[in-house]
C-alpha cells in the first residue's frame, strides 16, 4: 500500500515536471516571435524614417524655372490678308476719287452768308407741324414741331441735272434723338427722288419711286458719324453707281439709274410729337466739264 502511494507520488509529480517543461518551452518560443516581430516593426519604422526624410529633402529642392516660348506673330490666313489688301486698295481708290471729283468746276456753292439763291423760309405752320424755315447765323434752320408724321424737301432749282456729279451739305440737328436729315439728289418730283442721310449714330440710303419708300441701307452704325455735331454727307455719281461718304468717309455705293436725272436738295423726316432745329450748311455741287445735261 505504501509502495503504490509512493509510485502514485512519483507519477504526479513527473507530470508536473513535464507540463512545467511544455510551459517553458511555449513561453520561450513565444517570447523568440515577440522578438523577431520587435526587430520588423523597428527596420520598418526605420525605413519609413528614411523615406519621409528623402521625400521632404526632394520637397525642398526648388525646380528650374520653365522657360517660356518667346511669343511669335501668327500670320494672317490667306483670305483675310487677301481681304485687308483689298480694304486697303479701296480706301486709296476712294481717296482719290474725292480727291478728283472735289476739283471738278463748281456749279454751287452755298455758305449761307446771305440767301442769295433764294432758299424757301417763312413760318411752316400747317396741320402737320409748327415752326418755320430761315437762314441765320450762316446756315439754314428749319425749327419744326411735329403734330403729325410728315417728311419735307427743300429743292434748290438753279442746280442743274447731270449724271456725273459731286454734292455735298453739312448737316447738324440740335437733337439727334428727334426726327432724320438727309440729302437729296436726281430729284424729279415729290415722289420721285434718292436720299441718304443720318439718325443718330447710324445712316440710312435709299430712294422714294413712285410714292412708295425704298430703304437700301436701313440705319446702319459708323464710327464716321459725328453724333451731335455737324456732318459732311457727301455722294459722288460717276459710271452709273452712287458713291456715299460721311466726312469724306466711304459707307456704301448703290446703282444710279441714268435715266433719273434731277435736282439737288435736302430733307427732314418727322413722327408725330417730335421737336427739333436742323441746320443745313455749305452746300456744293460740283460737275466735270463737259457733265450737265
Amino acid at each position: 500500500m505504501q509502495r503504490t502511494r509512493n509510485l502514485f507520488l512519483i507519477i504526479f509529480c513527473g507530470s508536473l515536471l513535464i507540463a512545467a517543461g511544455l510551459l517553458i518551452t511555449e513561453l520561450l518560443r513565444q517570447s523568440g516571435r515577440a522578438v523577431i516581430v520587435a526587430e520588423e516593426v523597428t527596420h520598418i519604422a526605420e525605413a519609413v524614417a528614411d523615406q519621409q526624410v528623402t521625400l521632404t529633402a526632394l520637397s525642398q529642392i526648388t525646380p528650374p524655372p520653365t522657360q517660356t516660348a518667346e511669343p511669335t506673330a501668327t500670320p494672317l490666313p490667306a483670305y483675310l490678308a487677301t481681304v485687308q489688301v483689298e480694304a486697303t486698295a479701296t480706301r486709296t481708290a476712294m481717296t482719290e476719287i474725292v480727291a478728283a471729283a472735289q476739283a471738278w468746276p463748281l456749279v454751287l456753292n452755298e455758305p449761307f452768308t446771305n440767301n442769295r439763291l433764294e432758299w424757301p423760309t417763312g413760318d411752316g405752320n400747317d396741320e402737320l407741324s409748327r415752326g418755320g424755315r430761315d437762314v441765320v447765323d450762316g446756315q439754314y434752320v428749319w425749327a419744326l414741331e411735329a403734330i403729325d408724321g410728315f417728311y419735307w424737301v427743300d429743292v434748290q432749282t438753279r442746280t442743274v441735272s447731270a449724271e456725273t456729279f459731286y454734292y455735298s451739305v453739312e448737316l447738324t440737328q440740335d437733337d439727334s434723338r428727334n426726327g432724320t436729315q438727309s440729302i437729296v439728289f436726281q430729284y424729279r418730283d415729290p415722289s420721285n427722288f434718292y436720299f441718304f442721310g443720318i439718325c443718330g449714330d447710324k445712316y440710312y440710303v435709299g430712294w422714294r419711286f413712285q410714292r412708295t419708300w425704298t430703304r437700301i441701307v436701313n440705319c446702319q452704325s459708323s464710327s464716321a458719324i459725328n453724333v451731335g455735331g455737324t456732318n459732311k454727307l457727301s455722294v459722288i455719281s460717276q459710271d452709273e453707281r452712287f458713291l456715299l461718304f460721311i466726312n469724306d468717309t466711304f459707307m456704301t455705293e448703290m446703282w444710279a439709274d441714268p435715266s433719273r436725272i434731277g435736282e439737288f436738295g435736302v430733307l427732314i423726316e418727322m413722327e408725330t410729337g417730335d421737336i427739333n432745329s436742323f441746320r443745313y450748311d455749305n452746300v456744293v455741287l460740283r460737275v466735270p466739264a463737259g457733265g450737265r445735261k
